[in-house]
C-alpha cells in the first residue's frame, strides 16, 4: 500500500502575526507605564541628597601618601535613609500601592469574551453562595445540558492576589461543555487583606460542599 504524504511548506513572508494583549493586559500595561513614569517625575522633584565622600589620607610611610575613600557614610547618609522611611513616606507607599492592587484587580477580573456569548452552549450557568472557612463565598456553577456526568472544582489564577469569577468564566463554560461535568468556580478569599491560607482554606470548604452535594443526589438534579 502506497501512502503519499503532502508536505506543505508557507513562504517566508507569510509569517504568523503575533497575538496582540487583550483589553485587560492593556489596561495593566498602560498603567505599570504610568506609574513608573510618576516615580521617575517624582525622583526628580526630590532627588535624594547626595552625601560627601570624605576621601581618608594614610600616614606618610616615606612614599607618596595614598588616598583612600571611605564607604557612603555620615549624617547625611543617615538623615536620607530616615527621610525615606519615614511615616508619611510609607503611608505614601502603601496608598500608592493599594491603587495599583484596585486596578490591577479591576483589569485582570474582566472577561476576555462576551459572559453571555461564552454561555451559550450551557443549560444553566448559576451564582449562588457557598460555604466557606470564614462564612458564605460567592460561587458559580455551570451546567451542560444532558446527563451531568461528575462535577469539577476549578480554582482560578491570579496568584491568589487577583482574577475571579469573570476574569476565569469563558474557559470553566467550555470546561463544562466539553467535559459534561458541572463546573464549581469559587470567587475564594485574596490575599494580602486575606493572607495564607485563607485561599486553600476557602478551596477546602468548596470542596467539601459540592463532594456533599454530589454524594447525595448529584449537582445537576439537586439544582
Amino acid at each position: 500500500m502506497l501512502t503519499v504524504m503532502t508536505v506543505s511548506v508557507e513562504p517566508e513572508s507569510a509569517q504568523a502575526v503575533p497575538a496582540r494583549p487583550n483589553v485587560s493586559s492593556r489596561l495593566l500595561l498602560g498603567w505599570i507605564r504610568w506609574q513608573a513614569a510618576r516615580r521617575r517625575a517624582r525622583a526628580l522633584r526630590h532627588p535624594l541628597p547626595v552625601p560627601e565622600v570624605v576621601p581618608e589620607i594614610l600616614p606618610d610611610t616615606g612614599s607618596d601618601a595614598v588616598p583612600r575613600r571611605l564607604p557612603e557614610s555620615g549624617p547625611e547618609a543617615v538623615a536620607a535613609s530616615e527621610a525615606e522611611r519615614s511615616p508619611d513616606n510609607l503611608r505614601g507607599a502603601a496608598a500608592e500601592q493599594a491603587s495599583f492592587l484596585v486596578a490591577l484587580r479591576k483589569a485582570m477580573d474582566t472577561p476576555s469574551f462576551p459572559t453571555r456569548l461564552s454561555s451559550l452552549g450551557l443549560r444553566k450557568v448559576l451564582s449562588l453562595s457557598v460555604p466557606g472557612a470564614a462564612g458564605p463565598m460567592r460561587a458559580r456553577l455551570y451546567l451542560p445540558y444532558g446527563r451531568v456526568r461528575g462535577a469539577v472544582l476549578y480554582l482560578h489564577g491570579g496568584g491568589f492576589v487577583h482574577c475571579g469569577l469573570n476574569s476565569h468564566h469563558g474557559i470553566c463554560c467550555r470546561l463544562a461543555r466539553v467535559s459534561g461535568a458541572a463546573v464549581l468556580l469559587p470567587d475564594y478569599r485574596l490575599a494580602p487583606e486575606h493572607p495564607y491560607p485563607a485561599a486553600v482554606e476557602d478551596s477546602q470548604a468548596a470542596l467539601r460542599w459540592l463532594a456533599a452535594v454530589s454524594a447525595v443526589s448529584g449537582v445537576g438534579k439537586w439544582l
